[in-house]
C-alpha cells in the first residue's frame, strides 16, 4: 500500500475491464510457503492469464519459486523459476526457507 505508482492502478486496471487484486508481500517476512500457498489459492481462481508484479519483481519472484518447489519438489528448478520471475536480492531467504532455516 505504501508504494507509489503514480497512477491509481486499480482505476487503469479495472478501466481495462479486468480484476485488479492487491496481494501485499512486505518483504523478506512474507517469503514464505504459506504466503506462497495464498497466492496459488488466489491464481486458481482465474482461468485467463494473470499478471503479477511489485516494483521491482524480486518479491513475485521469490513467491514463483517457493510456489514451483511445493509443486515440483526441485530446488534448482524453483530457483530458476524465481529469477525468470525477476527475484534477485530474495535468493538468499528463499534458498533458507527451501532449506527449513527461515530465520535470519
Amino acid at each position: 500500500p505504501g508504494e507509489d505508482r503514480g497512477l491509481d492502478e486499480a482505476a487503469v486496471v479495472e478501466g481495462l475491464g479486468m480484476d485488479y487484486v492487491a496481494f501485499p508481500v512486505s518483504g523478506k517476512t512474507d517469503i514464505t510457503f504459506e504466503k506462497a500457498a495464498e497466492l496459488d489459492a488466489l491464481l486458481v481462481q482465474y482461468d485467463e492469464p494473470v499478471l503479477l508484479h511489485c516494483g521491482s519483481g524480486n518479491r513475485v519472484g521469490a513467491l514463483l519459486a517457493l510456489r514451483e518447489f511445493q509443486a515440483s519438489g526441485d530446488a534448482e528448478k524453483a530457483l530458476q523459476i524465481g529469477r525468470d520471475g525477476g527475484m534477485t536480492g530474495l535468493e538468499g531467504q528463499v534458498k533458507k526457507v527451501l532449506d527449513g532455516s527461515e530465520a535470519d
